[in-house]
């Protein structure tokens, strides 16, 4: 688990010079027709720890930046 997200965090910040999105989506269907408009891929977060030092460091690190 914690390997998963370190492997996610490594990826996310090789993108960190990209521009960011205003907001995340919460919808799936808009993120899909954004991402195939703009030749993107899609991250999709599965939360429901309120607990899990990694999830606190992937919400604080990287969704709310």
């Amino acid at each position: 688990m914690i390997r998963s997200v370190s492997i996610l965090l490594a990826f996310l910040s090789l993108h960190a010079s990209a521009p960011a999105a205003d907001t995340w989506h919460t919808n799936l269907e808009t993120a899909r027709k954004e991402a195939a408009r703009d030749r993107k891929d899609i991250l999709i977060e599965f939360a429901g720890s309120d607990w899990s030092p990694a999830c606190f460091a992937l919400r604080k690190q990287v969704l709310d930046t």
